[in-house]
């Protein structure tokens, strides 16, 4: 069997100080040095000098480093040698829910939540909600009926809160929500910091030139990152000193929610919002951008737009949230990028500390860039 990468790398340090390379009182590679010498993420060179400071082989001090506590451990070796001596070589097991994933977003945080698991040599089960809180609940039901010791989820979009997400937080059931947070629910979340980015992105227009920006989104159904982005769409305006028209809002799109998505009236529901966005404009002709809160409705509007016979960007601007990193063609959005390495390093960080006892919720936020593609220009 394979050994896991957060022992090969505790066994590393280990056999460094029993050889004397690292003596009484001297600092140990950090949890960079060694994430990178070993070529895995941080959290797991940080579980393998948890353990050895666990078992008081060096002292962890918070800013400074990892001292060596006992440079002759070599008592503790074949405990540490012995994968079945530890109890942090017990195979855990997380599960991962989310409504979907995508090239645009969702796949590499996948990918990248998958590889922490095997370098943790933890198990990790995948299911997807599809939009649906009956979905949600019974994958959280069954994954907690095989045992697994928490739950990663990307809540779905809804004006009701899924109340087996709810008992289990309130029950102290390690859970971390990833891409949005729900309100009034103290659970530990790890997201962008989706105003702030909005804002950004809506100024960005405004810095060309755009006054009469408009915002399109799905309905604003309590989901922490829809409210979030249109909040930072409105206060990119009030920053600006500039007037908002409230009637450049449109937020009655269905096509790009994950239900929508997997419903066999998916093509029915696109034509129904590519006629809404096509009235839309021309109830409002001195628009002349457009802020949208996902890729798939830039997308679409992108397409309603040519059947108007308008071009991008020469007549109207599109900025938005997440393009497809596989996308061959020649046209690029302008939109964030948000970090999804990152994304699943801080979210399965959390995981574990909850699942090793500690169950304070946090609320943390991830790296984002904008990204300059060619839907905008100077007007």
């Amino acid at each position: 069997m394979d050994i896991p990468l957060y022992e090969q790398i505790y066994k590393y340090v280990l056999e460094k100080i029993i050889d004397g390379e690292f003596k009484y009182g001297d600092r140990v590679p950090s949890e960079k040095d060694l994430s990178k010498k070993f070529e895995v993420s941080r959290i797991t060179s940080k579980k393998a000098l948890d353990i050895l400071a666990e078992y008081k082989v060096i002292k962890r001090i918070r800013g400074k480093g990892s001292f060596v506590l006992n440079n002759q451990p070599n008592m503790f070796l074949n405990e540490y040698s012995n994968p079945n001596g530890l109890n942090h070589t017990e195979s855990q097991s997380i599960g991962l829910i989310l409504p979907d994933f995508s090239t645009n977003f969702g796949l590499a945080f996948v990918k990248h939540v998958e590889k922490l698991c095997s370098e943790l040599n933890m198990h990790l089960l995948i299911k997807r909600s599809y939009g649906l809180i009956e979905e949600e609940t019974k994958s959280m039901t069954s994954m907690i009926d095989l045992g697994v010791d928490g739950l990663l989820i990307i809540p779905v979009h809804g004006q009701h809160y899924n109340n087996t997400l709810l008992q289990l937080v309130l029950n102290k059931f390690p859970i971390v929500l990833a891409d949005r947070f729900l309100k009034g629910i103290p659970a530990s979340s790890v997201c962008i910091n989706n105003n702030e980015a909005s804002r950004q992105l809506t100024e960005y227009l405004i810095s060309l030139g755009h006054k009469n920006i408009a915002y399109l989104s799905p309905p604003l159904t309590g989901t922490s990152a829809i409210e979030a982005r249109i909040e930072g769409y409105k206060n990119a305006f009030s920053y600006q000193g500039l007037r908002l028209n409230p009637n450049h809002m449109f937020t009655d799109l269905q096509s790009s929610l994950p239900a929508s998505i997997h419903s066999k009236d998916l093509n029915k529901l696109q034509m129904e919002d590519s006629n809404k966005i096509k009235n839309f404009i021309l109830n409002n002709p001195e628009i002349t951008s457009f802020v949208v809160c996902e890729y798939e409705l830039a997308a679409l509007l992108y397409n309603a737009l040519k059947k108007m016979n308008k071009k991008v960007p020469e007549d109207y601007a599109i900025a938005c949230f997440d393009f497809p990193k596989s996308d061959l063609s020649d046209l690029q959005f302008t939109h964030i990028e948000q970090n999804e390495k990152m994304l699943a390093n801080k979210a399965v960080d959390l995981l574990i500390a909850q699942i090793n006892g500690d169950d304070n919720s946090k609320q943390q936020f991830t790296n984002y860039k904008l990204i300059e593609g060619n839907t905008t220009k100077y007007l």
